[in-house]
């Protein structure tokens, strides 16, 4: 083959080296992405691609005829397969296996192409121009793999053209075409979070509020909600968590028409709430705003709280809490209170006594509230602080918890200000929990969440104020014995 016929089918095999050097990059760049992958990693995808390119080189054999079938393979792999080995690594086990297969055999595919052209010189072609492709990407992150892909089209034109192959030329204007439309149309979106490598699951969508990060993880089917990397619920048990907070206290109220939710931005516990006919409105107040917004409007959250937050019985307000609760005396027969934990300042105020005793005055007479108080065992002296100061104001207490499979023991305290602490016991012991329809919370298990054993802290009588936050202390402190 004279040079002057050889210098197509060259560049032609130039370009497509140059390619897979450009999707060997990529891929290990999705791998640190997905993973705390080091330096050495690029030098196994790298290698995977050379070894199966000379073993192509040396044991491969193809009929001609199959030149351009190999070719729009390749192309495949390099366009929709990418977006496939994005959706690989966010549900696989087996991505990174899969995505070492699919290099090696295109390290194969190409050693097809270089046939024609002598060992040394297919050898020194292969080397420079993979090396270009995979660190360009590296260097420069606007190198993407539809510029390779097109640089590979136009080298199949041009080998085409010269050796005057009316299919070739038609194929390769086609694609060009149709890789031209598909840059444009992006039917297969990629997108990154910057929040992936804090997590082992992939990130499946990700938002910043005034107050928090908000990330939600995926494994094998299930979402994870975490608020600035704490878990906060999950689709596969999120039921042990919000049935323990709704049902126990709907039961009890004889009158539960006026509700109060503060936080509970998610919509989980709303949705819980509004399985009861005799609501006829629950007012929000989320603390954060845009996290509720998020919940109202995102799929991955209104597939959970079943739209809750466009109920029309559901009333958002952005009134600070302490003015809501001071300008709303005996306006409501329940509140509910789903706040983070006291991790500082801000939030322990939503465990202080004069919060409670904002929350007692803004009850009807026969009112009832809960809390979420955080985990008996992990920060036991935070959560019988909480029911302390909450006893201040004049409510009469009960503690609930429950073991939430991804959260671990979880508590809650119940007050009420009609009933006494026996009698309030005694009240959700006869709940029957028939209606409406649970999934988990049943009598027995509600004996379950009423039973704590023998006390295993010391408990001291201090009470939580804006002035002495002992329960921020207490949490901060924890108690790691359990």
């Amino acid at each position: 083959m004279k040079i002057t016929e050889r210098l197509p089918y060259a560049a032609h095999f130039a370009t497509l080296t140059f390619l897979l050097g450009i999707l060997t990059a990529d891929q290990w760049s999705l791998l640190t992405y997905y993973s705390e992958a080091d330096t050495s990693d690029q030098f196994i995808f790298a290698a995977i691609a050379f070894s199966f390119f000379f073993i192509g080189k040396r044991f491969l054999r193809l009929p001609k005829k199959a030149h351009y079938l190999l070719l729009a393979f390749f192309l495949f792999m390099a366009l929709p397969g990418h977006a496939l080995a994005y959706y690989l690594y966010r549900h696989s086990e087996w991505a990174v296996i899969i995505i070492y297969l699919g290099i090696a055999t295109l390290g194969v595919i190409t050693s097809h192409f270089s046939k024609e052209l002598k060992t040394r010189i297919s050898f020194l072609v292969f080397t420079t121009c993979f090396l270009a492709g995979f660190l360009l990407v590296l260097h420069i992150p606007s190198v993407k793999v539809i510029h390779g892909v097109l640089l590979v089209l136009l080298a199949t034109l041009f080998d085409a053209a010269a050796s005057k192959k009316v299919i070739g030329i038609t194929g390769s204007v086609a694609g060009i075409v149709l890789t031209l439309i598909w840059s444009i149309s992006d039917p297969v979106p990629v997108q990154y979070f910057e929040n992936q490598q804090k997590y082992y699951d992939p990130v499946i969508d990700s938002w910043e509020t005034p107050f928090q990060t908000v990330d939600v993880t995926r494994w094998k089917g299930q979402d994870w909600f975490y608020y600035n990397r704490v878990n906060q619920f999950s689709s596969i048990d999120h039921w042990l968590y919000f049935e323990p907070m709704a049902h126990p206290l709907a039961h009890l109220a004889a009158k539960k028409e006026k509700i109060l939710i503060i936080g509970g931005e998610n919509g989980m516990i709303t949705k819980e709430l509004l399985a009861y006919p005799q609501v006829e409105s629950i007012v929000h107040l989320p603390l954060d705003t845009v996290l509720y917004k998020i919940a109202r409007d995102n799929p991955h959250f209104t597939r959970l709280n079943e739209n809750a937050l466009q109920n029309k019985k559901v009333v958002p307000v952005t009134v600070p809490a302490f003015h809501f609760l001071h300008e709303h005396p005996g306006a409501f027969d329940l509140i509910f209170i789903d706040v983070p934990d006291p991790v500082d300042l801000e939030l322990n105020q939503y465990y202080s006594h004069e919060f409670y005793a904002l929350c007692h005055t803004a009850l009807t007479v026969d009112g009832a509230m809960i809390t979420q108080a955080g985990s008996p065992y992990y920060a036991s002296k935070a959560f019988y602080c909480i029911q302390r100061t909450m006893e201040r104001p004049g409510f009469s207490t009960v503690a609930l918890h429950n073991q939430v499979l991804t959260l671990g023991e979880w508590g809650w305290i119940i007050g009420s200000k009609k009933e006494t602490g026996e009698s309030l016991k005694a009240s959700l012991q006869a709940i029957d929990f028939s209606s409406p329809p649970t999934k988990w919370l049943n009598k027995e298990a509600m004996k379950m969440m009423l039973s704590f054993g023998k006390q295993l802290v010391e408990v001291d009588t201090s009470i939580n104020s804006l002035k002495d936050p002992v329960v921020h202390r207490y949490y901060t402190k924890g108690t790691w014995q359990f």
